[in-house]
C-alpha cells in the first residue's frame, strides 16, 4: 500500500501545468504574436489601398461612360469659353453621394473624393501626329464643322493626404468620342 501511494502521488505532480511552464508557453506565444502583427498592419493598408483603388476606378469610369452615352453636342459636351470645359463635382462624406461644383472649404460637408471632369474639342488635324495635345484644342466659337471629335478626361482623386494607411488614390480616365 506504501508503494501505491507514491506511486499516485508522482502521477499528480506529472499531471498539468506548472508555472514555470506556463510563463514560458505565454512568453513564446507574446514573441509570435508580436511578429505577426506587423503582417495584420500591413494586411489592413492593402485592404484599403484595394478598395481606394476600386472606388477610384469606378467613379471615374462612370464619369467618362455617362459622357460618352450623350449626343457629341449635348450640353455637358459644350464648350461655352476657351479650350476646354472643365466641371467639378466631390463626394459627400456626410450625404454618400456625388454633388456638382467644388467642395466646401469651411468643413461644413466634407469631401471624401475629388472628380475634375475636362471636355476639349479637337479637329482631324490634331491627329496628325498621332498624338492628341491639349495644345491643338479648338476654341469655343470654332466652326461646327471643323469639330470632328472630343477628348473626355476625368481624374478622380482621394483627399486623404496621408495617414498610417497612407495617401489616396488618383486615377485619370480619357476617352475620345467623334461625331
Amino acid at each position: 500500500m506504501g508503494l501505491a501511494v507514491k506511486h499516485d502521488l508522482r502521477r499528480r505532480r506529472e499531471h498539468g501545468l506548472g508555472l514555470i511552464e506556463a510563463t514560458i508557453a505565454a512568453g513564446i506565444m507574446l514573441v509570435l504574436a508580436v511578429g505577426i502583427l506587423p503582417l495584420f498592419a500591413q494586411s489592413m493598408s492593402n485592404n484599403q489601398s484595394g478598395a481606394d483603388s476600386s472606388t477610384v476606378a469606378n467613379a471615374a469610369r462612370s464619369e467618362v461612360e455617362e459622357l460618352f452615352q450623350l449626343p457629341f453636342n449635348s450640353a455637358p459636351m459644350t464648350l461655352t469659353a476657351g479650350t476646354e470645359l472643365v466641371t467639378e463635382s466631390y463626394y459627400s462624406l456626410a450625404d454618400e453621394e456625388w454633388k456638382d461644383g467644388p467642395a466646401p472649404t469651411d468643413g461644413s460637408d466634407p469631401a471624401l473624393w475629388l472628380r475634375t471632369t475636362t471636355v476639349r474639342q479637337y479637329s482631324v488635324n490634331a491627329m496628325d501626329d498621332e498624338i492628341v495635345d491639349p495644345g491643338e484644342a479648338l476654341q469655343f466659337d470654332a466652326d461646327l464643322g471643323q469639330i470632328h471629335f472630343k477628348e473626355i478626361e476625368v481624374e478622380v482623386e482621394g483627399t486623404r493626404s496621408a495617414g498610417p494607411l497612407g495617401p489616396s488614390r488618383r486615377l485619370t480616365v480619357r476617352m475620345l468620342k467623334s461625331q
